[in-house]
């Protein structure tokens, strides 16, 4: 019986072995989607994934919508090593590109690229971003978000404005208590008029980023 990765290693051998007879360009891209799936699950190599990815979005004969499902995948591999920089680049070039934008998701996108903006250190950035996507997604994760980072810089009367609308905004049962402790804090600073200790920024950060991932996009 063959273990995981020596399945995954026989799998990539014959991705390899398809690719020489394969003339079409959907086939190669389906191909080289599962090529790039063996990478990533034999040795957790996203490197020679994103290779492989790449492989989709340069190949002529591979036409829509495959290189923007590779190229929204390479974003996930940069993201997943830890690049955010890279990662926020790639999801700025799906979401500037009319056609791109077409076939994602583009809520979800631009949400990740927020986490990746605010985990390259990019905050400025990040609280621009959710602003304007709060009129048009009302969404209480992007309140929550946003209301978290003011916390975070000590901007204890912003972050507490944000709070109150997202408990006010439909469909945000999943953080409700989350965020009515998150509030009382804010009150309790605004009292001793202080910047919070390092030690709170930091656990608001880590509470920011379980918040997102758990709560998703609403």
């Amino acid at each position: 019986m063959l273990h995981r990765d020596e399945t995954c290693a026989e799998e990539a051998r014959k991705a390899r072995e398809a690719l020489t007879e394969a003339n079409t360009g959907p086939d190669r891209a389906q191909i080289l989607e599962g090529l790039a799936r063996c990478h990533r699950g034999t040795t957790f190599d996203c490197s020679s994934a994103i290779e492989t990815m790449q492989e989709i979005t340069t190949d002529p004969l591979i036409e829509e919508p495959y290189p923007t499902r590779a190229l929204k995948q390479i974003a996930d591999y940069y993201q997943e090593m830890g690049q955010w920089g890279r990662a926020a680049k790639l999801y700025d070039d799906l979401l500037q590109d009319e056609e791109k934008r077409k076939r994602i998701r583009r809520k979800e996108v631009r949400f990740t690229r927020v986490l990746c903006l605010l985990n390259a250190g990019d905050e400025d950035r990040a609280v621009s971003e959710l602003k304007d996507m709060i009129p048009s997604a009302s969404s209480p994760t992007s309140l929550y978000c946003l209301a978290t980072i003011y916390y975070k810089r000590g901007q204890f009367k912003e972050a507490a404005e944000y709070f109150e609308t997202s408990l006010e905004a439909p469909g945000n049962r999943k953080r409700c208590f989350n965020t009515e402790l998150w509030l009382a804090a804010c009150y309790e600073e605004l009292g001793r008029g202080r910047r919070p200790s390092s030690t709170t920024a930091r656990s608001c950060s880590s509470i920011l980023m379980l918040g997102l991932w758990q709560g998703g996009l609403r």
